[in-house]
């Protein structure tokens, strides 16, 4: 058996022995590969697996399952950072939230650009 095929097995045997340690690793890489997150990542992987109950309804979080009870990081989409623990209804919720304020951001934008003509079309009137 060569160097090669005894660290391969080495590194079996880590991940076997170290699960828990593994999966904090693989799922922080996974979070700066997709760039969701930002901050420090490792404070904010052990927030979200020590949390039990959704931050916004006090509904009991189930990790890795699916549907109401899935365990979401609430996070903002535009800066990157981490939020809350969220059930999956209450994160969803959030998220329609955030569309609708990201929708009157841009309207006020829109109306405050002509917001200068509106004046001086006013001045003229009295």
């Amino acid at each position: 058996m060569d160097k090669k095929e005894k660290n391969k097995l080495y590194m079996r045997e880590q991940r076997k022995n170290n699960k828990e340690h593994v999966l904090r690793i693989d799922t922080i890489s996974m979070w700066k590969c997709k760039r969701k997150l930002k901050g420090d990542l490792y404070e904010v992987y052990d927030i979200c697996k020590n949390t039990k109950e959704c931050y916004n309804c006090n509904k009991k979080l189930i990790h890795n399952t699916r549907g109401s009870t899935k365990v979401c990081m609430d996070h903002n989409h535009i800066t990157g950072y981490f939020r809350n623990v969220l059930c999956n209804k209450c994160n969803c919720e959030r998220g329609k939230i955030d569309l609708k304020y990201k929708y009157v951001l841009q309207e006020l934008k829109y109306h405050f650009k002509k917001l200068p003509n509106v004046l001086n079309n006013l001045r003229y009137l009295h």
